[in-house]
């Protein structure tokens, strides 16, 4: 599943994921084995919110909203996985990111108060992070994506890293109104920070 995910929102190749991936880990911790003495640079891995939610709901995870059991068992997969070694907790609510069969990745799927609780765990864990992508980060922020965004910094205790952030001269209305949203973000006592890349506009 998460490979297909993978093909699918970062147009990774099938061919080369099925010949240089072997999918066999089942934890985090045994993700970040595979990587132990295989590379020259630092890697540090987020814990992924769609992957927590396959891997608790099953096929469940892209049609509804979690239980409060399934919340439970997915803050304890969070936990368990930034212990392992996880950077923080990572989400995507954006338009453009469907899974291998064109559903929407489970992320999109989670109500708010789950991100919420979820981003509560990482607060317990110092020097981890938050991210997240949402369709305002492409064209420009809804007040419910400022009001979730100001919910998960708060529960955090840290900013929340957001992708990604474009100054295009055709579109000022866009950066203009996200970096309000990230102003918006602080006035409530939060903190939101944009990615950005140079781009030639």
């Amino acid at each position: 599943y998460l490979a297909a995910m993978l093909v699918k929102v970062e147009g990774m190749s099938p061919t080369a994921l099925a010949e240089g991936v072997d999918f066999d880990w089942r934890t985090f911790a045994e993700f970040l084995e595979r990587f132990e003495g295989n590379l020259a640079v630092n890697v540090a891995g987020m814990v992924g919110h769609s992957a927590l939610r396959r891997t608790v709901m099953k096929n469940d995870a892209t049609v509804r909203e979690s239980t409060p059991d399934e919340l439970d068992a997915m803050k304890a997969l969070l936990a368990e996985s930034i212990e392992a070694g996880g950077l923080g907790f990572s989400t995507s609510r954006s338009f453009t990111h469907s899974d291998g069969d064109g559903l929407p990745v489970p992320s999109r799927t989670a109500a708010a108060d789950e991100v919420e609780a979820l981003c509560a765990v990482v607060a317990d864990y110092e020097g981890t992070t938050l991210e997240w992508v949402a369709d305002g980060c492409l064209n420009g922020f809804r007040d419910d994506e400022v009001d979730l965004m100001a919910r998960m910094s708060l529960a955090g205790r840290r900013p929340v890293n957001w992708n990604v952030l474009t100054v295009d001269s055709a579109r000022p209305d866009d950066y203009r109104n996200q970096l309000a949203a990230c102003e918006e973000v602080a006035a409530r006592g939060g903190k939101a920070m944009a990615l950005t890349m140079p781009v030639l506009v």
